[in-house]
Formats: structure tokens, sequence, C-alpha cells
């Protein structure tokens, strides 16, 4: 069963949809916001064009996740 959910990512208003429940859209949300605020708190950051920073966003995120998946694999 596929769930839709609004969530604010960037204080804009989207729907999420997927097969999770509507708590983890509502994290996955939260974390996409902290990035968002910890990188606009930097100024070679802001200073980027908006594709670039979503490209920068993208790459910190991704990163974050083989990290993870990384240190699960070798425990």
């Amino acid at each position: 069963m596929t769930t839709d959910t609004e969530v604010i990512i960037g204080g804009k208003v989207l729907t999420m949809s997927g097969h999770e429940s509507e708590e983890y859209m509502q994290k996955v949300a939260s974390y996409i916001n902290n990035k968002l605020n910890e990188y606009n708190k930097l100024d070679n950051f802001k200073r980027q064009p908006i594709d670039t920073q979503h490209i920068l966003l993208e790459i910190n995120i991704r990163c974050n996740l083989l990290h993870v998946f990384f240190a699960f694999m070798t425990t």
C-alpha cells in the first residue's frame, strides 16, 4: 500500500509517496531539513548557484548513507 504524506522541506510543502510509514517520511524530511540548515550556515555554500548547492547536498547525503552502509557491512 502506498502512503502519501505531506512534508515540509526547505520551507515548501511537498507530498512524499512510498511504502514507508508517515512517521518514517517525516523523519526523512527532518533529516533533509537539518542538512539544509547545516549547509546554509556556510558562507561558501550560500555563494554557490542553487543547482550546485543541490548537488553538494545530494553528495553529502549519499556519502553519509554509504558511510553507514560500509560500517554495517564490516561489522
